[in-house]
């Protein structure tokens, strides 16, 4: 947690990366580890009076970019494995 919202607009304020790695191949012998792509991420995150709120920026080492907002719940509310 990085720090709070006004008490009107919600709760916490939280940051994270994440580093993935991934390909794919039309034949599985054709995998190769050394073709796997490289990518991260850095985001903001925070609990708004009207749903998670967050905005990341993400880069790939074959030189793809993305920048996206989200607002409402990532897996809804309550459990999951219903």
């Amino acid at each position: 947690e990085l720090g709070k919202l006004p008490q009107v607009l919600g709760g916490g304020v939280f940051g994270g990366a994440s580093l993935e790695a991934g390909n794919v191949w039309a034949n599985p012998g054709d995998i190769d580890l050394s073709d796997m792509i490289i990518s991260g991420s850095l985001f903001l995150g925070a609990d708004t009076l009207i749903g998670s709120l967050s905005l990341g920026v993400g880069a790939s080492g074959s030189g793809e970019t993305a920048v996206y907002l989200q607002l409402g719940p990532v897996l809804g509310r309550g459990r999951i494995d219903r």
